[in-house]
């Protein structure tokens, strides 16, 4: 199964400042007894702050709750927030991780066995309670709730983990809260948690975006682009996806990806580099970069070393070139024009041939793209961004819904 970053024609692959999006809750609650629901509905008003400082981050600022460092490591930091409820929050800050969802789930597995020891009941049931993404502040998020039973008969008893990971544009943020119900309190907390770390973002980017991706309707990630200038004046671009889908009521598939592309401010690639984890595992890493007139892969895929040129010898359309064709289709008399892109998902030894087109009687979508078995359709602006597109492949359909933009590609 194949998603995309919404970097037009890029893909990717899978197996107190709030703008919540419709949270998917897969479970029912009317027909649960009263003390659960009742349970579930309850919150807390956190009143007490305390100081979160970490001098290697630089951050000194208050944060909800009576917070405490319980663990330091290299590139890592674990807190114990105290909120007033029977469990405490605890939270995880890292410099170096996997990704958004790769280290997101690894903390949930990690949770569960905890769980039962502190409980000292068997593991007897879970399930996907609640999938959401969306962004606070300038920073996307995953949410994603467990309901879990442990023990069996009479002695059974119901918990929900609740979990958000977001990442920032220099740290990632992983919150827990093992206890029925508290959500918004929960949310309020995390909130203010992660919000300082946003304090220490870099806002060196002349443009930004951050999509929701959702599959059938439900969400199940999200992608980040930034583009920046480097001190070379070439266009340095950074794309992360994170992604969580479930597979059935009780698991989810996780991924990330990360692109790296440096290229002319014209839209031609120069260099890139990107990576997918699928499920804990390296599945895909290649690089690409021009010399003599030759482009040159190198890389793995399921473990496999790849080496190899490109026949392709001409110049190849970089993720921000991509906005710089839609914009000049729109811009120009021409209804159609080709590229050549590198889609290592596609075929990371070839250069991929890639169709704009401009669409002048649909009023739903204005630019067209085909890239063989996908084919997306949105309604762009004359800059060539946009707010929503739909797209189809192998009869599944997806959805980018924009979140969150800084800044144009057009350059003055």
């Amino acid at each position: 199964m194949k998603y995309f970053l919404p970097s037009l024609f890029c893909i990717v692959s899978l197996a107190f400042f709030s703008k919540p999006v419709c949270s998917k809750d897969f479970i029912d609650l009317k027909d649960f007894p009263t003390w659960f629901k009742e349970a579930m509905a309850k919150e807390v008003e956190v009143k007490s702050t305390s100081k979160l400082n970490i001098d290697e981050l630089k951050i000194n600022e208050d944060v909800l709750g009576k917070l405490k460092l319980e663990e330091k490591a290299e590139n890592f930091w674990y807190f114990t927030i105290d909120i007033g409820t029977a469990s405490p929050v605890e939270c995880y800050a890292f410099t170096s991780y996997d990704g958004a969802a790769t280290s997101f789930h690894a903390i949930i597995e990690a949770t569960l066995p905890g769980v039962e020891k502190l409980n000292n009941k068997k593991l007897s049931g879970r399930y996907n309670y609640s999938l959401e993404t969306g962004v606070i502040g300038e920073t996307p998020y995953l949410l994603l709730d467990t309901l879990y039973h442990l023990g069996e008969g009479n002695n059974k008893v119901a918990g929900l983990l609740k979990g958000y990971s977001a990442e920032t544009k220099n740290t990632l943020q992983i919150c827990i809260h093992n206890e029925l119900g508290y959500r918004d309190t929960f949310r309020t907390v995390f909130t203010s948690f992660l919000s300082a770390f946003e304090k220490t973002n870099d806002d060196s980017s002349f443009f930004e975006n951050i999509y929701q991706l959702k599959l059938n309707d439900m969400d199940v990630g999200y992608a980040r682009e930034t583009f920046i200038i480097d001190q070379d004046g070439d266009i340095e671009t950074k794309q992360e996806m994170a992604m969580m889908v479930p597979v059935d009521a009780n698991s989810v598939a996780h991924s990330d990806s990360l692109n790296l592309e440096w290229g002319n401010t014209d839209g031609a690639l120069i260099n890139a580099y990107t990576y997918t984890i699928e499920n804990g595992a390296m599945t895909q890493e290649f690089s690409i970069s021009n010399a003599e007139g030759e482009w040159s892969v190198s890389g793995q895929m399921q473990g496999k070393a790849v080496e190899s040129k490109l026949e392709h010898k001409e110049w190849l359309l970089s993720t921000f070139g991509s906005y710089l064709a839609v914009a000049n289709i729109l811009s120009t008399e021409a209804l159609e024009a080709n590229y050549a892109m590198w889609m290592p998902d596609a075929d990371p030894v070839s250069a991929t041939s890639i169709s704009v087109k401009e669409l002048t009687e649909n009023k739903d979508a204005n630019v067209s793209v085909d890239m063989g078995p996908i084919k997306m359709d949105y309604l762009a602006e004359t800059d060539g961004t946009f707010e929503f597109a739909s797209l189809e492949q192998n009869g599944l359909p997806l959805k980018l819904i924009k979140l969150h933009a800084k800044g144009s590609p057009i350059l003055d």
